[in-house]
């Protein structure tokens, strides 16, 4: 099954939401980083999160941030995501493994976060991007996030965010949902969609059992409501490095140590923290970088 974003309203315009299968693009992730089960499941869950907020940028140029800081183990991890599902994205410890009783079964991962802080940054190609943070609360991220939007947004809101790895590591199944109220809904619908999402089995179980994203919400998370689906795409992890990208941040390095490098090792190497690339600068490549230093001296 290919992964699929979609978002859309309900209960006549009185909820919007977002859902995601994200299992290819965090399996991607996964081999990208070489990540732990532990670090699979927080990263996984904040590509997910991440690809339901990019769909609310309006273009191309525009980008989000879901960055957490924490003083567990994994020490946090970062995202960023486009607008039509593109997203990147580590974790800064990704080796960090926890006892298998905790996480073959994608239990709790809020030892392994710690105490910290989420933070979101909307970069919407203008002068000054928007950020807002809050401290965590779980760790587990989708209770987070829904904190989030109470404290930073004042919109109140529903996380689902769910993870399964088979026996060898790999994802099995990972997805959510994002489910919001608009200022305007009424009291009974309100109840109706707290017990649908109390009820609800995690969606990653959904997901497993092979039911499509669309299904779900439609017959879990919405059930009842008269929904429309405004908009869907395909999420992927995709990188826009490049080795001409990493070149100006490498001569930033500066003369001394670039001459260095080419005296002892021919080369120097810079790695993309987001896809774990790592591009080679040859002889050549320093001579040229060495030149470029000196004219604009």
């Amino acid at each position: 099954m290919k992964d699929k974003a979609i978002r859309g309203i309900a209960a006549d315009k009185q909820i919007r939401f977002f859902a995601v299968n994200s299992t290819q693009t965090v399996q991607t992730a996964l081999q990208s980083h070489f990540l732990s089960v532990t670090s699979t499941i927080f990263l996984g869950r904040m590509i997910s999160a991440g690809i339901m907020l990019g769909m609310d940028l309006k273009d191309e140029k525009s980008s989000i941030t879901l960055k957490v800081n924490s003083d567990g183990p994994l020490e946090g991890a970062t995202v960023v995501c486009k607008n039509r599902g593109k997203t990147k994205g580590y974790v800064k410890n990704p080796q960090v493994e926890l006892e298998a009783e905790s996480t073959l079964y994608g239990l709790s991962i809020a030892k392994a976060v710690g105490n910290g802080t989420m933070t979101i940054i909307k970069d919407l190609n203008v002068k000054q991007p928007f950020s807002g943070q809050v401290e965590l609360i779980s760790g587990e991220i989708a209770e987070d996030l829904a904190f989030y939007f109470v404290q930073s947004e004042q919109v109140p809101s529903a996380v689902g965010l769910g993870l399964l790895v088979n026996p060898d590591a790999s994802v099995k199944s990972s997805g959510g949902f994002i489910v919001q109220l608009m200022p305007f809904a009424q009291e009974d619908v309100i109840a109706k969609l707290e017990d649908n999402v109390n009820k609800m089995p995690n969606i990653s179980d959904l997901l497993d059992m092979g039911k499509d994203i669309e299904t779900i919400v439609r017959d879990f998370v919405l059930k009842g409501f008269d929904l429309a689906v405004t908009d869907e795409l395909e999420p992927s992890f995709s990188c826009d490095c490049s080795k001409e990208k990493f070149w100006d941040g490498v001569k930033l390095l500066g003369l001394v140590e670039i001459q260095g490098a080419l005296l002892h090792e021919g080369k120097l190497e810079a790695n993309c923290h987001f896809c774990n690339k790592t591009y080679t600068y040859d002889e050549v490549d320093l001579f040229k970088m060495i030149e470029e230093i000196k004219n604009t001296k």
